[in-house]
């Protein structure tokens, strides 16, 4: 698992541009996650990675923490 830190909706968006969409080697091309849920504010942070599928799809897989949540 990874984790990325987004501070605005930019960055999120960047960050689901990066990593779906794309051919990978002997994979196939990654999707999103159906169930990913949108940011509901900023800062946020996702634990993600992409789950290699031989039987469909590959998919971008994320959980959104917000560190607010915490305090």
């Amino acid at each position: 698992m990874e984790k990325t830190l987004f501070k605005n909706e930019k960055e999120f968006n960047s960050f689901i541009g990066d990593n779906t969409g794309v051919d990978v080697p002997n994979h196939g091309t990654v999707r999103r996650w159906c169930w990913a849920e949108e940011p509901k504010k900023y800062p946020c942070i996702a634990v993600w990675e992409i789950q290699y599928d031989g039987d469909g799809p590959d998919r971008l897989e994320y959980e959104l923490i917000y560190p607010d949540d915490f305090e």
